[in-house]
């Protein structure tokens, strides 16, 4: 019953992956918000997962036989046995928990040294709570810098700058400036997060994928709206920044990934989320959702029959 909720996560974790042809229906908030909490969801019941498995071996091997007993007759025969399968759970356990927490570290860290490099630039004015600043860099290139409750910074390259029309660079800050109010690092730090703990399974990598697309979808309808003049003018910046190669870890005005879906959705009027696209999104959730509960209920039952009734349950 394990590998079932196992089975699960992993495939909460593709779940965007799969279905992206059909999030593109949705107004791109509302992907991106479901591609979140598909991965989120997905990590959390693979991890969980993990831990159970290979909880009786761990619980033996530093010295606490009865407890690994007691977890072996609780949970019975609803999780695979076998020195395999443990030391397979441990190991990718532990892989899982060494480089999520590498790749977490290491965007915080990409985050406060764009926000350190900041110095070197000029500040140019500030937009509400967002300072904007030049930077001398002559690559095409904008970035947002979060600040935590103070706002934060958009960077914008001194290449960028020489580069595109005033308006145009209005459409910029306005699309940086989207990324800072809807707190998009966090997303992006849960992609990095998943992409590193799950490098064992390739369907998460392009999830994540569809998660930073639908980020900038976001950021772009955000900055647009329903004028015309200003989507023609984020489509001309994207155009001009199209092979630059952003950081994963900082929300950046790039058009490495889905180009061609940026310019058709910039080109076109903001429409509505349609219903058939909710339904078709939702079905394979709630499948998943009555798998997991099913195996939430079996596993309840084994624990409650061994702690409240110890001798009349017996072993499955």
């Amino acid at each position: 019953m394990i590998l079932v909720v196992t089975a699960a996560g992993l495939g909460l974790l593709g779940l965007p992956a799969a279905m992206r042809r059909v999030g593109r229906q949705l107004v791109p908030r509302h992907w991106a918000l479901l591609c979140a909490v598909a991965l989120l969801s997905g990590t959390v019941l693979v991890i969980t997962t993990i831990l159970i498995i290979a909880a009786p071996r761990a619980l033996e091997f530093v010295g606490l036989p009865a407890a690994a007993r007691a977890c072996e007759h609780m949970l019975g025969g609803l999780y695979p046995g076998g020195t395999v399968v443990w030391f397979s759970a441990m190991a990718l356990g532990l892989s899982a928990a060494v480089l999520g927490t590498k790749a977490v570290v290491h965007a915080h860290r990409s985050v406060r040294r764009a926000s350190i490099g900041s110095a070197a630039g000029t500040g140019m004015g500030r937009r509400g709570r967002f300072d904007i600043i030049l930077m001398p860099d002559e690559r095409t290139c904008a970035v947002s810098v979060p600040n935590g409750r103070r706002g934060g910074r958009v960077l914008l390259s001194r290449g960028l700058v020489d580069t595109l029309s005033s308006s145009e660079l209005d459409a910029v800050c306005a699309h940086e400036m989207a990324h800072l109010r809807f707190s998009h690092q966090r997303y992006l730090v849960l992609a990095v997060l998943v992409e590193e703990a799950f490098w064992f399974w390739p369907p998460a990598t392009r999830s994540t994928s569809a998660l930073r697309l639908a980020l900038e979808r976001w950021a772009d309808e955000s900055a647009a709206g329903d004028s015309s003049d200003i989507r023609q003018r984020l489509r001309s910046a994207l155009l001009t920044v199209a092979t630059v190669a952003p950081s994963p870890t900082l929300a950046a005005f790039s058009a490495m990934d889905g180009l061609m879906e940026r310019l058709h959705a910039l080109d076109a009027q903001p429409g509505r989320t349609r219903l058939w696209a909710w339904l078709v999104l939702f079905a394979p959730g709630l499948l998943v959702g009555i798998a997991i509960a099913y195996a939430t209920t079996r596993i309840g039952h084994q624990a409650y029959c061994f702690i409240t009734m110890p001798g009349r349950c017996g072993s499955p």
